[in-house]
């Protein structure tokens, strides 16, 4: 994943929407999580995290607190 990009990209709806950037970033977290959910077809909704750091847009999904390998 290129994470320059998604910055760029976030800063970008930011900036026309007029919407915080941490806002969007607690969004994207929140939907990475759902995707991951979805892909391992768990209903445990504690089960996963995920941070995203938002001065260089990189990001970690967590499994019960472990990392979880994430293709670049």
């Amino acid at each position: 994943m290129n994470t320059s990009e998604m910055m760029r990209i976030l800063d970008s709806i930011a900036r026309d929407r007029n919407i915080d950037k941490a806002l969007l970033i607690a969004d994207l977290e929140q939907a990475m999580v759902s995707a991951a959910r979805r892909y391992f077809n768990t209903l445990d909704a504690e089960e996963f995290t995920c941070s995203i750091d938002p001065l260089n847009g990189e990001m970690q999904l967590y499994r019960h607190g472990e990392p979880l390998d994430m293709p670049p």
